[in-house]
């Protein structure tokens, strides 16, 4: 972890998006972790050795579900379709955002350290 912790400050530091940074820009916060240096790399394997059964355990059959939900193969909230039918997808698509917060909420126990 202090390794990891160390790559994760370079990093900041080499694309000048600390907060003490003099040269602060919109377009260096867009190369934050993006280059291709060894950094990234390693740290998004550790991220995945660390998280990825936390994720699949968390949120894998939700996906599972949404994925081969038939409503969602038509699915539209374009302003093109009737307002009624917008609605009804509208408040299909907070029905499922919020079987995605609450599985994230119910796991933190689970949370890898």
């Amino acid at each position: 972890m202090p390794f990891v912790k160390g790559l994760i400050e370079s990093e900041i530091d080499r694309t000048g998006t600390n907060h003490a940074s003099c040269c602060l820009t919109p377009e260096n916060h867009s190369i934050l972790f993006r280059g291709n240096n060894a950094a990234p790399r390693i740290i998004t394997a550790f991220i995945h050795s660390q998280a990825g059964s936390y994720l699949t355990d968390t949120l894998g059959s939700l996906l599972n579900e949404v994925i081969h939900d038939p409503k969602l193969y038509e699915f539209s909230v374009a302003s093109s379709i009737s307002p009624e039918q917008r609605e009804e997808n509208i408040r299909y698509i907070q029905i499922v955002a919020k079987k995605f917060l609450d599985a994230i909420m119910d796991s933190t126990n689970s949370l890898p350290t």
